[in-house]
């Protein structure tokens, strides 16, 4: 079963905050490199059934849709017959290590929309 173009979306934080009105910002989605956590892109959690690609997930692994790619060579923790890296799982949802998604600070997004205004 391919989740491409899927789109079910719910407002969750793994942080734990309230945000006013139900907004929910970007979530950052990292990957562990070699010593540090990388930010890979920035996306949204997902809600449905414990399974991602007709396979159960153990409580800390959840859904995330890719909004935005910053790395897209970096490899998806979970890897799947159809996706092996960032790049490729913009407008599906995959797996996604709990712990490697994180609210972003405005301060990365500011940095992150100044670099794309500079080339």
């Amino acid at each position: 079963m391919s989740t491409k173009e899927s789109n079910v979306e719910i407002v969750v934080n793994p942080s734990g905050e309230e945000h006013v009105g139900r907004v929910t910002p970007p979530m950052g989605l990292y990957v562990q490199s070699q010593d540090c956590t990388k930010l890979v892109a920035l996306g949204k959690i997902q809600d449905g059934p414990s399974t991602i690609h007709c396979i159960a997930y153990a409580d800390d692994v959840i859904k995330v849709s890719i909004k935005k790619v910053i790395d897209g060579e970096a490899e998806v923790p979970f890897v799947t017959s159809e996706i092996k890296y960032v790049r490729e799982a913009v407008n599906t949802f995959i797996a996604w290590s709990l712990p490697l998604v994180k609210l972003v600070s405005n301060e990365v997004l500011y940095f992150m929309f100044c670099k794309l205004l500079s080339f």
